[in-house]
């Protein structure tokens, strides 16, 4: 029986390994395609969502960003968020796609909506 979500499900995981790593973990990959969902994601609210303290949420973030944590070592993130100060409540901050966060985000979306691209992997 043919699964279409599925077989689109796989397809969009296939970009995000080969995009990101194929280290990446699952939870930031949830982390990474809730804050696609939004122009800007209040850091606090992502928390919320995700059921994550602000150290977990803010070290979640980073890695997407430009450094992550392994083995007690920095090193450089997936580049596909940034973090900015909230304009309303400077305390507070922003999860935004980067450059690069936002083509994977349309990749992702071309994927589902079921359109043809060159850059999808094929198998």
């Amino acid at each position: 029986m043919n699964k279409p979500e599925i077989s689109k499900m796989i397809k969009c995981f296939e970009v995000l390994i080969e995009e990101l790593s194929p280290k990446i973990s699952l939870f930031d990959t949830l982390i990474f395609l809730h804050i696609c969902l939004r122009e800007e994601y209040p850091l606090t609210e992502l928390g919320n969502e995700l059921d994550l303290d602000t150290v977990d949420t803010s070290r979640k973030v980073s890695a997407l960003g430009d450094r992550r944590f392994a083995g007690g070592k920095a090193n450089e993130g997936y580049n596909v968020v940034y973090t900015e100060a909230d304009q309303t409540h400077r305390a507070y901050k922003n999860a935004l796609l980067t450059p690069k966060g936002q083509e994977i985000q349309k990749k992702l979306i071309d994927i589902l909506k079921g359109k043809k691209s060159s850059s999808n992997r094929k198998k």
